[in-house]
Order: structure tokens, then C-alpha cells, then sequence
């Protein structure tokens, strides 16, 4: 789900932050937001799923699983 809080516009500095919520079998969950000077302007939650080249869910490799949780 996305939130636009406030609007942003052209040459205001953003800062993006994104951060890890879960890693399931099949899946991972991520939460974003975006400030402008230290006011968060939008957040945005996205669940992913790793499928396979037919869109059937797969198991989260081993070495991406490692690399999300580092």
C-alpha cells in the first residue's frame, strides 16, 4: 500500500529509506519512505514473491535469502 502524504516537486532533496520487514519461504515483505527535510512525504509497503519463469512461487534461495538478511 502507498501513501502520499505531502507532494514533492522539482529540486527538492529526498531522501529514500528502505527497510527489510520479513523474509518468508516464497516471499519478502519491504517497507519504504520518502522525507524531505526530515518529513516523511510517502511511505510504501510491497510483499514480493520469488516465482519461477511461469509464475509459479518458488523457495527463496539460500544465497538471496543471505544477502536480504546481511
Amino acid at each position: 500500500a502507498a501513501k502520499f502524504l505531502r507532494p514533492a516537486v522539482a529540486n527538492d532533496v529526498l531522501d529514500i529509506a528502505t527497510r527489510l520487514i520479513a523474509v518468508g519461504r516464497a516471499s519478502h515483505q519491504w517497507e519504504q519512505a520518502i522525507e524531505r527535510r526530515g518529513e516523511t512525504i510517502f511511505t510504501l509497503s510491497v510483499r514480493a514473491a520469488m516465482t519461477d519463469l511461469d509464475g509459479t512461487p518458488v523457495r527463496v534461495p539460500d544465497f538471496v535469502r543471505s544477502a536480504l538478511e546481511a
